[in-house]
């Protein structure tokens, strides 16, 4: 799929990811709160929040770097996104991992661990 405005779809995908991330710091603070008399936390929040980040600012760097990169496939680019893709969308990602793995050696593992929470979608019987 060709964007007409890819990089302005790229920088709104990098803004939703970091207000995502906003969320899930916001909900790590330490509250109090009781829901029908029992203790609860937004620890489903913050994982929510954090793999939604994590995909949105992955997907603005490949669609800022590969015009015809669809941000609407998918919700786990770090483990699917190098089968079966364009050879500029691998390079992109392939540029990122090393990258990353240079900071961290253990971060790529981690979005992906984060990626495996994501939503799937349902078997649909054909019938």
């Amino acid at each position: 799929m060709l964007w007409q405005q890819h990089r302005d779809l790229a920088v709104a995908l990098r803004h939703q990811g970091l207000a995502d991330y906003l969320a899930a710091r916001f909900a790590l603070r330490p509250t109090e709160l009781q829901l029908f008399d029992r203790p609860i936390t937004f620890a489903h929040l913050v994982v929510a929040k954090s793999q939604q980040s994590v995909e949105k600012v992955t997907k603005g760097y490949l669609l800022w770097h590969s015009q015809s990169f669809d941000p609407t496939k998918g919700h786990a680019p770090f483990t699917h996104l190098l089968e079966d893709q364009p050879q500029n969308q691998s390079r992109a990602l392939e540029r990122l991992i090393q990258a990353l793995n240079y900071v961290n050696k253990t971060i790529v593992r981690q979005i992906k661990w984060l990626e495996s929470l994501a939503p799937k979608t349902p078997d649909v019987p054909e019938a």
